[in-house]
């Protein structure tokens, strides 16, 4: 029996009061995926909040109280940890997904952790676009405005929710990170002919 003094008190009932909180965070994560069966599977889901606690927990000397809520502040290493514990799919290329030709279209995100530096790695003739993605803003609005990004493309239903979950931030300034960044990348794309290749573009076509 714990005293009313007992450490373990109060730290289980905060446990027990963000248990739906991360639940919620685990279901958005795994819808995002587009993994409906393990949706649908409550074991699984339960299975998955106890991970998604113990990655919060090894992380927890990190953790300054008055920031970032625990699932938003460790969101990404819980995604991550998502994506490894139920896969994801494979990213694909279509025919057209280069800087050559007229009528190009911009790479197909079916693996919504997929980095932008992956992009390269499946096609080194895209550098240039990243080059172009990675020279516009800082470090963190090139990843929400990826994320984003990608999880438009993916038919996410709500990719400001999604990048907000993942960044700590809101939903709105999540849209306004990518509108703003995703603005900067067409104007330099648009204003460097060694960038034309990429006009072509579905993102980028005038």
């Amino acid at each position: 029996m714990t005293s009313p003094d007992d450490p373990l008190e109060p730290l289980m009932a905060a446990m027990a009061a963000g248990e739906a909180k991360l639940r919620a965070v685990v279901l958005a994560n795994v819808r995002s995926l587009h993994r409906p069966d393990i949706v649908r599977d409550a074991e699984r889901i339960d299975s998955l909040t106890a991970d998604a606690a113990m990655v919060i927990f090894d992380r927890a000397a990190g953790w300054r109280p008055g920031g970032a809520k625990p699932w938003n502040w460790a969101a990404r290493a819980i995604r991550s940890m998502i994506a490894a514990e139920i896969g994801h799919r494979q990213v694909e290329l279509g025919n057209d997904d280069t800087l050559d030709g007229e009528a190009g279209s911009a790479p197909v995100m079916s693996d919504t952790d997929l980095t932008i530096e992956g992009i390269v790695a499946l096609a080194p003739e895209l550098e240039p676009f990243v080059h172009v993605w990675r020279s516009v803003s800082s470090a963190r609005d090139q990843e929400a405005a990826w994320l984003f990004r990608v999880q438009k493309e993916n038919h996410d239903p709500s990719p400001a929710r999604t990048v907000a979950d993942e960044f700590g931030i809101s939903p709105a300034n999540a849209r306004e990170i990518h509108e703003r960044h995703f603005t900067r990348v067409n104007a330099v794309i648009w204003a460097d002919e060694r960038y034309e290749p990429l006009r072509h573009w579905d993102w980028f076509a005038a």
